[in-house]
């Protein structure tokens, strides 16, 4: 069976790896200039392009009516599809812009958790703000294993996969 001590004992070591996690790959952590941020201002530069050059098509298929260079069954039928594609942009454009606004706000919630993994840091020292501020659940089992489910998880999975390591 687990004692209290030794639970809080498996905790504290396991915050202390992340907090060296985290503050050695604090680039990571904190880098507001992140790749998935460029590939969303990428991704909505692209789609605006693409709806800038459907508005020049446009135009130059009304010329070709106004010049007689396509009829005006061709000039409905062409001005739909363009209309159709076009509208299609503008949704992924929106749905673009939201994605990147909630990553954005996802950052910055990043910098609070940051500060207070630097705290802990500072105070050496396991505190219930500390476990509620960072853990969300501990699962027991009965062959003496515990399980630590953090609430920034998806934090630590991206310094890990972006080649971060806790070296003292």
């Amino acid at each position: 069976k687990i004692n209290e001590d030794e639970l809080c004992e498996v905790v504290y070591s396991s915050l202390q790896f992340y907090i060296c996690l985290a503050v050695k790959n604090k680039k990571i952590v904190l880098n507001p200039k992140s790749k998935i941020l460029t590939e969303y201002e990428e991704d909505i530069a692209r789609c605006n392009e693409i709806i800038e050059d459907i508005d020049t098509l446009r135009s130059n298929l009304f010329d070709d009516f106004g010049t007689g260079k396509i009829t005006s069954d061709e000039y409905n039928a062409l001005t739909e599809v363009y209309r159709e594609k076009q509208d299609r942009y503008k949704k992924l454009l929106e749905i673009l812009e939201i994605d990147k606004e909630n990553y954005i706000k996802n950052r910055l919630g990043r910098q609070s958790w940051f500060n207070k993994l630097l705290q802990f840091e500072k105070d050496n020292h396991l505190t219930r703000e500390i476990v509620d501020a960072f853990i969300e659940r501990i699962n027991l089992s009965g062959d003496d294993q515990i399980e630590i489910c953090y609430k920034f998880s998806d934090v630590f999975n991206d310094i890990i996969s972006n080649g971060g390591v806790c070296i003292g």
